[in-house]
């Protein structure tokens, strides 16, 4: 049996006092990941779960390898190159002077879950500049476009007024699924396809028809395997004409549940990490009240706040597929993006272990 006491010790005296811990993501219930900060400049990223009721005593403290503020660009590739999958990452300033730092693969497009939705927020962002809508414009509620959870919109009564922004801020800080489903069919799939070109889309084809989610749902979720191959080997305009009719004439009421990965390579958004990046930094450059503050509601990473002033974030996931797109300020007023993804079509992804990948590459940054 182990001795917490002396595993404690024994980092006191690798490592030095721990100074800080600092909070990762909450993992369901009363358990979270964390990361202790030792002297030495050391950081143990830690599985920590307490009691459901007081006096919340600890009940498991589970510790991953430690890893040094020292370490080089090719330390942490290196264990990016480990993962099972595919792994790709872009990390590029921004401003003053735009400049890629470090990347791997950041041409590969990949599919990244719902970080589509950035894209979604842009179009909608292009026709608010360009004065066809307003962010106080009102639409209602539609249950026939109501899709799965996340969020809230799924459950609201048919006919409830929204507004566009309310729509917006659902979207990135619940990532909404059936918010985004609203934006979609308001804007238009089209214009949204076509608004890929402004933004620099690396291969907006992929993207056609740019599908909502309650689609990719039923394509999943509930269509048997001859209907999914139907779709997955048509042409685009084959698709249109399949999302009519074969598609979303079915219910999401009776779907299977999405444990492992399915058609991740068929059935989904797909960008590069370097087309995530120019995403954030489209946004960042628009002369649109209320943009960079509806991004930074939910900043996702808990980064070093005397460092960074400003953290915008969205991520995508689904089993086989992870993605975190950041755009980030630091506090000499230079701009940031960064966009991770991992994919593996064969097994499910530890979020946590790319977390800490993310982290170990922003803390590089942060020494820019």
């Amino acid at each position: 049996k182990i001795r917490l006491d002396a595993v404690f010790q024994d980092m006191y005296k690798r490592f030095g006092k721990a100074t800080k811990v600092r909070y990762i993501r909450g993992t369901g219930g009363f358990a979270a990941d964390v990361e202790f900060v030792f002297a030495k400049g050391v950081r143990v990223p830690t599985r920590l779960v307490i009691e459901g009721s007081p006096p919340w005593r600890v009940t498991s403290l589970q510790f991953r390898a430690a890893a040094r503020d020292k370490e080089s660009i090719r330390d942490i590739i290196a264990d990016l190159r480990q993962l099972p999958g595919s792994v790709a990452f872009a990390l590029m300033r921004l401003a003053p002077t735009k400049r890629v730092l470090w990347e791997l693969h950041s041409t590969r497009a990949m599919p990244v879950g719902s970080c589509m939705k950035l894209v979604v927020f842009a179009a909608l962002v292009g026709d608010i500049r360009a004065g066809k809508r307003s962010w106080d414009d009102q639409i209602r509620v539609r249950r026939e476009w109501a899709s799965l959870p996340s969020g809230l919109l799924h459950d609201w009564p048919d006919g409830t007024p929204i507004t566009l922004e309310t729509l917006a801020l659902l979207m990135l800080t619940k990532s909404d699924n059936t918010a985004a489903d609203h934006l979609i069919r308001t804007i238009g799939r089209q214009r949204i396809e076509e608004f890929q070109k402004e933004l620099g889309i690396a291969s907006p084809e992929k993207n056609i028809p740019y599908l909502c989610t309650g689609e990719l749902f039923r394509l999943k979720l509930v269509l048997g395997p001859e209907q999914q191959r139907q779709y997955v080997q048509a042409t685009p305009e084959q698709r249109r004409k399949l999302l009519d009719t074969m598609v979303n004439q079915v219910s999401l009421e009776q779907h299977r549940t999405l444990a492992a990965p399915a058609l991740i390579n068929d059935v989904e958004w797909f960008f590069t990490p370097g087309d995530m990046c120019r995403v954030m930094d489209w946004l960042r450059r628009q002369n649109v009240p209320h943009v960079r503050e509806i991004l930074a509601v939910n900043q996702g990473f808990s980064l070093d706040e005397d460092h960074w002033s400003y953290v915008a974030y969205k991520g995508g996931a689904e089993p086989g597929v992870l993605n975190f797109t950041l755009l980030l300020q630091d506090r000499r007023g230079r701009w940031f993006a960064f966009s991770i993804a991992w994919n593996n079509p064969e097994e499910e992804l530890d979020q946590t272990l790319l977390m800490i990948h993310a982290m170990r590459l922003l803390r590089l940054a942060e020494k820019r």
